[in-house]
């Protein structure tokens, strides 16, 4: 009897969580960004993507496993995140021909929930004479006040999330067109 229950469960917690993402769709592809380890005193990659509501709403997933964070923006907020990571890679040029050291503060899309802020901030940040530059995504989850994750972005990984972000629209129909389509089995 008990393996019958442990069954029926896995199948209601499937059927749960399909439920749950019924009105998201993921944006092809991905990027990823640097994360610092602070117990192990190491760097490592984290993946990056985006996906989407059917209100247009945008999620950004930084991390994998138990290191992870989901920051959201509101749909008007999109163009304002591109336009901001694109001053980052601006500034990322300016400061690698000038061998600037600086961290400034590119923009943030934080929200207030129950207990604290959560969403998106954006940092740029050059060392070593310019020849190191990132924009610091920092990002915590508008579900989960625990989860919260800092990743660091080189250009090449900016223009990837920058690709992921410009996607959105043409996610945002294909998503559409499908809900369409799955309201013709009511």
């Amino acid at each position: 009897m008990r393996k019958w229950s442990s069954f029926w469960l896995v199948v209601l917690l499937l059927l749960v969580s399909a439920v749950a993402n019924a009105g998201t769709r993921e944006v092809q592809g991905s990027t990823s960004g640097r994360y610092y380890n602070d117990v192990w005193k190491s760097w490592s990659e984290k993946p990056i993507s985006v996906y989407i509501d059917d209100e247009g709403n945008t999620y950004i997933k930084g991390g994998e496993g138990l290191i992870f964070a989901r920051g959201f923006l509101y749909a008007s907020e999109r163009t304002k995140m591109i336009e901001l990571l694109k001053k980052g890679l601006k500034w990322s040029a300016i400061a690698k021909k000038e061998k600037l050291e600086i961290t400034k503060k590119l923009g943030s899309f934080m929200k207030s929930g129950s207990f604290k802020k959560y969403g998106v901030d954006l940092t740029f940040f050059a060392a070593n004479k310019g020849h190191q530059t990132d924009v610091i995504l920092h990002m915590i989850d508008f579900d989960n006040m625990f989860y919260e994750i800092t990743l660091y972005l080189n250009p090449t990984q900016v223009k990837g999330l920058i690709k992921l972000l410009e996607k959105v629209p043409q996610t945002l129909k294909e998503l559409k067109k499908y809900e369409k389509k799955s309201k013709m089995l009511e």
